[in-house]
């Protein structure tokens, strides 16, 4: 929409008031369209990030059982092992 010159070469404000409108329109259009791509980018972050939350804590767990079990075996080798010397040393 092109501005009409009035009698001294200016534009009127009415036409400074629309194009300022169409321009506030374009604005809360592309606020609009970015909002329709964040909101679900967001949820769907979130809920990735609570599945992968729930995951990392169930490696933790079997690693923490893992790390246990190997401990308790290398408890019972060593103190099989150092009774074991014990005896031998007892008997000589």
């Amino acid at each position: 929409m092109s501005a009409t010159p009035v009698q001294n070469g200016t534009t009127s404000s009415s036409d400074h008031e629309v194009a300022l409108e169409v321009r506030a329109a374009e604005a809360l259009l592309a606020t609009a369209i970015g909002l329709v791509a964040a909101i679900p980018a967001v949820i769907i972050y979130n809920h990735f990030a609570r599945v992968t939350k729930g995951y990392l804590e169930l490696v933790n767990r079997s690693s923490g059982a893992a790390a246990r079990l190997l401990s308790r075996d290398l408890d019972r080798t060593h103190v099989s092992s150092s009774g074991n010397t014990r005896s031998r040393a007892a008997a000589e």
